[in-house]
């Protein structure tokens, strides 16, 4: 299991090891064999092993609970799941649900056992800044209400849902709940919608959805912000090898002008990103700080994976268009990212509120 102790030495284990892991499942190979297969959503094997050897399903959540590590492994690890698009329900289940359920008290603490031995949770609520929330839970115990997007609502076992004053669970599958999985833009991450008619659940927490959601999203921003400086630095990385071994003129394209150039714009980004996602961690979670830093980082990264996938796609040229080459996974990707949790012009809007009244 893994340390809480943040230290470089450990964080850089984590890392080495989690990306063993994702070259061990064949790294983008993973991906595309969960898209292609007839019921696209995730590598159950690959998500068993990770909770089962590496305490993946549960980090970041309080030992309390039952949870292992804190916020910098957290980010560790999102940024190689980045690197290597692994397709496994960790943010979805981990992050999202994962910061919610740590801010329901000791109500939780079955749920994250679950999850620990592979229980996949998905968050229904409006998972984006500023987003009222759609669910009702009525006098009689039950949920209602429909939410048109739920990161792995297909694959999961539990829905933990947020309605105007508690966090709920129910259990799936449920006669009163339907989930439609829906094809998006990205392939390699499952997406479904969910509609809720008095569905039987069970209260974790009476609390404010804002005292819910809020301080979950800030970290989930952080997390999705490390995972867009993971994809980043990958693109990077397969678009500078290339440009150094494809030829054209007698010589590599690589030393063109401007293919150096456009590279050398893409590590700036790259760059100001891991700078922004590196401050926020420096801000202890919680309060306006630590929300303006997340804010930051969101997007500054958002920004950076955009422009790194693009530039990959076209610095790979007529390659760089197939389906067999890896480009367009980082691309879609990327503009995936940009949307979930809000849009960039949304975590924009949010900043300045909070600068506004900070």
């Amino acid at each position: 299991m893994m340390t809480t102790a943040g230290t470089a030495d450990v964080l850089g284990e984590l890392r080495a090891t989690v990306r063993d892991f994702g070259q061990h499942m064949g790294g983008t190979q993973l991906a595309r064999r969960v898209m292609e297969s007839a019921t696209p959503g995730f590598d159950g094997r690959a998500w068993q092993l990770l909770c089962g050897q590496l305490g993946i399903a549960t980090i970041g959540m309080p030992e309390g609970l039952g949870g292992v590590g804190g916020l910098p492994e957290l980010v560790a690890v999102a940024e190689i799941f980045g690197e290597n698009l692994l397709a496994v329900p960790f943010f979805g289940s981990t992050v999202l649900a994962g910061q919610v359920l740590a801010r329901c008290g000791v109500a939780a603490r079955t749920t994250v056992e679950e999850m620990s031995e592979g229980t996949i949770c998905a968050l229904a609520a409006a998972a984006s800044v500023g987003a009222q929330q759609p669910l009702t839970l009525a006098a009689n115990g039950t949920v209602s209400g429909y939410l048109p997007a739920v990161l792995n609502a297909s694959e999961a076992n539990v829905l933990i849902a947020v309605t105007a004053g508690a966090v709920v669970r129910v259990d799936l599958p449920d006669p009163d709940c339907e989930v439609t999985s829906l094809r998006t833009l990205d392939l390699t991450r499952s997406v479904g919608s969910v509609k809720l008619r008095d569905a039987a659940c069970t209260v974790l927490a009476e609390i404010d959805p804002a005292e819910a959601l809020k301080p979950a999203l800030d970290v989930a921003a952080l997390v999705l912000a490390a995972e867009q400086v993971g994809g980043s630095q990958a693109c990077l990385s397969m678009t500078v090898d290339y440009v150094k071994d494809r030829r054209q003129f007698s010589r590599p394209i690589g030393s063109f002008q401007a293919v150096k150039h456009a590279l050398a714009d893409v590590l700036v980004d790259l760059e100001l990103a891991r700078s922004a996602l590196s401050r926020a961690l420096d801000v202890a979670p919680g309060g306006t700080r630590f929300t303006e830093a997340a804010a930051v980082a969101r997007i500054w990264c958002s920004e950076a994976y955009l422009a790194a996938s693009a530039e990959a796609i076209q610095l790979h040229g007529g390659i760089g268009f197939t389906w067999e080459h890896d480009a367009h996974l980082y691309f879609r990707r990327a503009r995936s990212d940009a949307l979930l949790l809000g849009t960039t012009a949304e975590w924009r809007e949010h900043l300045a509120q909070n600068l506004r009244w900070a």
